[in-house]
């Protein structure tokens, strides 16, 4: 048994014996840490987002996007309890007064914190200050620390949920706390790469460190409080000791995500998610990677592009393909964006590491590869009139890479968050962010305040762009499709016909606008005549959509390309995983 998808979460026993992983194929697996053989324990309805072991190595808890908690007894291998309380993803989870009490948060179209007895089900404490994705909560005795998307710390009792101290906002995502009691100290993690340290006693902040160029997106402090790991989107995790001081950096791993990692009871050994099948290990004193035969990443599609019959994918193990065919793979890290030229005769794949590859389809080759650091590739399209690829990337930054030299040759900030989705067009460029915002900018003057659309006031995720209507589209977690004349930012039309939160959208050549979300559901919205309806052609969510004449292409998570007509007729293109 392996993961058909992103391992997302894992934790290890305080005996060290077994491993228990979870991720987007929604599967929660235990992993004999010797042996590597596994097994399936549960299957959610949706991806997991974290799992919890008690002290006593009895229940394992897992949260997911389904909604739902689920406690299962691990000498009986069943679940006891199935908790339902929140209403959006639940995002991550902490155990407190010795495993007696669960604390849960979520989402923003929830955006509670949730305190359960785990013995009864019982919810006693819904802390509702949030307005904002809670990423991250630490217990310090009777205080509880949660973190979220706007930048804020909130601090409050256990018990009553009484808040103690708002602290912030610190101008960026805040997607960890964690700390160590026994010296005091909390830590956040923030989207800057800054580190800060506050004294739990005073809530004063006492140090700040950059210790990554971007993305603070794991801390976690060794069994014995000696040692502290962090990890980021600048694709490095560094080992300190408790006060900070800088130890060593571990070597990189194309299949690494630092989204999440556990501390081996030696304290010699770290565990660490993956975008595929195993999770990573690494020997801290020899600073090697273990199991590096192993292809940790599988075939799930991150984004498309299509120019008449040929059909490029961004994949999570980093292979280039053409029409569900290896072309060709670099270092094999997972590639989030792909961009074909409008000759179909370059092709660009974008990843994780901040590289770009151009590929030349014609000859078969890789032309050049681009190394940016501003963080993660997350979109790339093609210019034809300056016969560029510009690239949006996790930094906020879009970047120019001009073809006949094959170099950058320039770049501006457009958002404080990640860009999620970009159109270039002549005298215009519309970029959307995590930050919520969706920015026109001016070509011909990139000094000059951008067009805001008002788009959102969450994630935005993607954006597309009409020329036969001169109408632009924006999609997100806040489950909206909205329609907007660029130039002006004046909101012509929406609807919210997913429950979802919205990942994709395009536009056919006839104006008809497909829009698909995080379940696999697809919204096919003809604006002549508002006829407006959804189906469901894929088993995960829908990561991107290009269009094809009077169809368009969908890339899902699940493996698959299916192509889409206006009726909603749909068939699969490609498959490359059977999830």
């Amino acid at each position: 048994m392996a993961h058909t998808g992103p391992i997302k979460t894992v934790v290890i026993d305080r005996k060290g014996e077994y491993v228990y992983t979870a991720g987007y194929d929604k599967r929660v697996l235990r992993w004999n840490y010797e042996k590597g053989s596994s097994e399936q324990l549960t299957q959610h309805n949706h991806l997991v987002n974290a799992v919890k072991l008690t002290q006593d190595n009895r229940y394992l808890i897992s949260a997911s996007a389904d909604y739902t908690i689920r406690v299962l007894d691990l000498h009986k291998d069943e679940i006891v309890t199935e908790l339902f309380g929140h209403n959006d993803d639940v995002e991550s989870l902490t155990l407190a007064n010795n495993d007696q009490l669960l604390i849960s948060t979520s989402n923003q179209h929830d955006g509670r914190v949730l305190v359960w007895e785990l013995s009864t089900g019982r919810i006693l404490v819904q802390f509702s200050k949030h307005k904002n994705s809670v990423k991250s909560v630490w217990v310090n005795g009777d205080q509880v620390y949660t973190s979220d998307n706007d930048g804020l710390l909130y601090i409050w009792e256990l018990k009553t949920g009484e808040v103690l101290q708002i602290l912030g906002p610190f101008n960026y995502d805040l997607d960890v706390v964690t700390g160590v009691a026994s010296k005091q100290q909390a830590f956040l993690g923030l989207d800057s790469g800054e580190l800060v340290v506050l004294d739990t006693l005073t809530h004063k902040e006492v140090k700040r460190v950059q210790a990554h160029d971007i993305g603070i997106k794991t801390i976690k402090v060794s069994p014995s409080e000696r040692f502290i790991l962090t990890a980021g989107y600048d694709h490095k995790i560094k080992v300190w000791d408790v006060d900070l001081t800088y130890i060593k950096t571990l070597p990189s791993y194309p299949y690494q995500w630092e989204v999440d990692f556990a501390w081996h009871p030696d304290e010699q050994h770290i565990l660490g998610g993956s975008f595929g099948v195993k999770y990573s290990v690494w020997d801290v004193s020899n600073e090697t990677i273990l199991e590096q035969d192993i292809v940790k990443a599988t075939p799930s599609i991150n984004d498309l592009d299509v120019r008449g019959e040929i059909i490029i994918t961004a994949s999570d193990d980093g292979v280039f393909r053409v029409n569900g065919e290896a072309v060709g793979q670099t270092s094999g890290i997972l590639n989030n964006a792909a961009g074909l030229s409008s000759r179909a005769d370059l092709a660009a794949w974008g990843d994780h590491a901040g590289a770009v590859h151009i590929y030349d389809l014609a000859a078969g080759k890789l032309r050049t590869t681009v190394q940016l650091d501003t963080g993660p590739i997350n979109k790339i399209k093609y210019d034809e009139p300056s016969h560029s690829f510009f690239v949006g990337t996790y930094g906020g930054f879009i970047h120019q890479i001009e073809l006949n030299e094959g170099k950058e040759i320039f770049r501006f900030k457009a958002h404080e968050g990640a860009i999620k989705g970009i159109v270039i067009e002549e005298d215009w460029i519309l970029s959307g962010s995590t930050g919520g915002q969706s920015f026109v900018f001016n070509r011909l003057n990139l000094d000059a305040p951008p067009v805001d659309l008002k788009s959102s006031p969450f994630i935005v995720n993607d954006v597309a762009f009409s020329p036969e209507l001169q109408l632009a589209a924006t999609v997100g977690r806040d489950r909206y499709v909205r329609v907007f004349e660029p130039k002006s930012g004046k909101l012509k039309t929406f609807h919210n016909l997913h429950n979802y939160s919205i990942k994709s959208v395009s536009f056919n050549n006839n104006g008809v606008l497909f829009a698909g979300d995080y379940w696999g559901y697809i919204s096919i919205w003809n604006l002549g005549t508002n006829e407006l309806f959804k189906i469901r052609p894929a088993s995960n969510g829908i990561s991107s959509i290009a269009s094809r004449g009077s169809s368009v292409l969908a890339a899902s998570y699940d493996g698959a390309v299916y192509e889409i007509d206006e009726q909603g007729l749909f068939k699969e293109a490609i498959r490359l995983l059977q999830q």
